[in-house]
């Protein structure tokens, strides 16, 4: 479903008078007879993809009368009984001009709801238009407009039946003058909503539009429902819909209503979604932040009276809890099962019921902002008291008050991550695989922070594998991934990419490559436990290879490239294991453990890398590219 928020505009009617309104019931009789309806199209995009989606068509009549404009001249239409005749007319019109220009996308057409109660309505119009026009129903969206009060509800379900049973999708947009937009969403169940340009301004500054639309996108979702944004006019609300996760927008900033609309207009903002989808794909997942859970749960005053919040849990069973929030700031917190023992003892509706609910609640409730780590706030959770273990957890944002999240709910997700963590997990050294990889540095690069990227081969390792068996093998790669989780910091990474290749993520700080040369230092002398005494003592492995000839192979050693990553200087881990991978083949070149470091962008010459010992478990070597 799709859901359009727009503001309500009272509309403009004529003035009264004799002389005026037989001007302009003959101006409408001349609109319609001449047809000088003139469709304009204004495109409605996908926020993710910045892909053209369709475009609203909106009405206009001549430029040089009275009723050129949609608000008068559908006032006039209404007020002469015209109504149904001007709204088929429009939709006409529509429908033959999209096909005429061959826009792509779906059509979405105006239709306000009075004109199904209009006298002169006649069933079959849209159809026999979009027929005649060759323009499939899929393709088309009714949008069912409210410029006066609907008070009609029947009416109104019946709409939208015939409609959907043309197999045209509904979009509801401004239709709250008669009936809360709640109940009108659970009666229509429409498959678009349009969100009100009122708040979708006020995304980017105000926490409580923030909250209004974040409950209204939860509660779309639940009923399959997608929604517009309509009202953009500026770069910080197209960016506040899209960190809304809103499906769709709207508005002048991406276009505007045109008789033959730009096919090319949308290549900026498809431009912009791309580069956008590409730092959100840095960005940490939403499913990581505790807020990916958030349940907008309305809360209550401090001074409200407890029984009234004690009605509330008992019309309401799926509250778990009641937050106490004063002024946006949370206060409190009021535990169903606490609530309701209160007030089911003896005398409980006398002790407790006209108490305010401040002196009952829980005035320490464990509160996490919206943005924390699921990981970080689940300790918390666990390791409180055992009365209160079941408690929700509340969230705010700017410090405000923004929801409430559900206990089962946290352990519930954290078994999905761990479940997640350990399929994507490498099964021999438990260590994250590719997937983890990639997102663990992408994160760092859209968080600007410093780090170095060294990527990690084990070299000469397929030789001891042939030469002492896989059993062996995988003991050598289970050193080597334990000595990096022996050396590593506890803000840094390591990820196993496969085989015997490693990628080790670490945190910027002086004397790191120290770090890395112990680590390094520290495998060639356990690694030699490995092997057997003749081995060591001739300081190779004798084989031969595929053909069969006899050759040597040096004992175990690491080669590493070193790529440090400043804010700023990559934008995908794409580039950085580029860079890693080409300083890895670097350092391979020379005997024994190598170390590998990009000091090109240090403004310094590179130098040629210094020659390794030519004893094979010589002591590291730094070298530089």
């Amino acid at each position: 479903m799709f859901i359009k928020l727009r503001s309500y505009m009272a509309q403009s009617q004529p003035q009264p008078g004799n002389d005026n309104d037989n001007d302009l019931h003959q101006e409408l009789r001349r609109i319609i007879n001449d047809e000088a309806i003139t469709p304009l199209f204004q495109p409605i995009f996908n926020c993710k993809k910045g892909k053209l989606f369709g475009y609203e068509t909106l009405s206009r009549g001549p430029k040089d009368s009275p009723l050129h404009l949609p608000e008068p001249l559908f006032a006039a239409a209404r007020r002469f009984g015209l109504l149904f005749a001007l709204d088929s007319l429009c939709r006409k019109k529509a429908i033959a001009r999209f096909q005429q220009l061959a826009l792509k996308g779906k059509l979405f057409i105006n239709i306000d709801p009075n004109c199904l109660l209009d006298r002169a309505h006649q069933q079959g119009t849209t159809l026999d238009a979009l027929r005649q026009h060759n323009l499939p129903c899929s393709r088309v969206v009714i949008e069912l407009t409210e410029h006066q009060q609907v008070n009609d509800m029947e009416a109104l379900k019946a709409a939208a039946a015939h409609y959907r049973s043309m197999g045209l999708t509904i979009a509801m947009d401004d239709l709250s003058a008669g009936y809360s937009n709640l109940q009108l969403m659970n009666e229509l169940r429409p498959d678009f909503i349009k969100m009100d340009k009122y708040f979708v301004r006020k995304l980017s500054h105000d926490p409580v539009a923030r909250e209004f639309t974040r409950a209204i996108c939860k509660l779309a979702r639940s009923i399959d429902c997608h929604v517009i944004a309509e009202g953009i006019e500026q770069e910080c609300d197209l960016k506040a819909a899209r960190k809304l996760k809103i499906d769709y927008a709207q508005g002048y900033l991406l276009g505007r209503p045109e008789a033959i609309p730009d096919p090319n207009s949308h290549a900026r903002f498809h431009k912009d979604a791309e580069a956008a989808n590409d730092h959100d794909t840095l960005e940490q997942e939403p499913t990581d932040r505790i807020g990916a859970l958030c349940l907008p749960i309305v809360g209550v005053a401090p001074n409200t009276r407890a029984e009234l919040v004690f009605d509330r849990l008992q019309k309401e069973p799926q509250l778990m809890a009641i937050p106490v929030v004063d002024n946006g700031v949370v206060v409190g917190i009021c535990e169903r099962n606490a609530m309701l023992h209160r007030f089911s003892i003896r005398y409980g509706h006398e002790l407790y019921g006209s108490k305010p609910i401040r002196q009952l609640m829980n005035d320490k409730p464990l509160i996490a902002d919206i943005d924390d780590p699921l990981d970080a706030v689940s300790p918390l959770v666990t390791n409180r008291p055992s009365h209160t273990l079941y408690e929700p957890v509340v969230l705010t944002e700017h410090n405000c008050y923004a929801g409430l999240v559900y206990v089962h709910d946290i352990l519930e997700q954290i078994t999905k991550q761990s479940i997640t963590r350990a399929m994507e997990c490498n099964p021999l050294t438990r260590l994250p695989g590719n997937v983890a990889i990639e997102r663990e540095v992408n994160r760092r690069l859209a968080a600007r922070e410093p780090f170095i990227l060294c990527y990690i081969d084990l070299d000469n390792f397929k030789a001891f594998n042939d030469r002492y068996g896989y059993e062996r093998g995988d003991v050598m790669i289970r050193l080597l991934a334990d000595l990096l989780r022996d050396h590593a910091e506890e803000e840094d990474f390591i990820g196993h990419i496969g085989g015997d290749d490693f990628i080790y993520v670490i945190e910027e700080r002086p004397q790191w490559d120290a770090q890395v040369k112990a680590m390094m230092e520290a495998f060639r002398q356990q690694a030699e436990a490995l092997y057997d005494h003749e081995d060591i003592t001739n300081g190779c492995i004798k084989a031969t290879d595929r053909a069969g000839n006899p050759c040597t192979f040096g004992l175990a050693s690491l080669s590493i490239g070193a790529v440090p990553c400043p804010p700023g200087r990559y934008t995908s881990h794409l580039e950085t294991a580029e860079v890693a991978v080409s300083l890895k083949h670097q350092a391979k070149l020379h005997n024994g453990n190598a170390l590998q470091i990009d000091r090109r962008h240090n403004g310094e010459s590179k130098p040629t890398p210094q020659q390794k010992s030519s004893t094979p478990n010589a002591t590291p070597a730094l070298a530089a590219a």
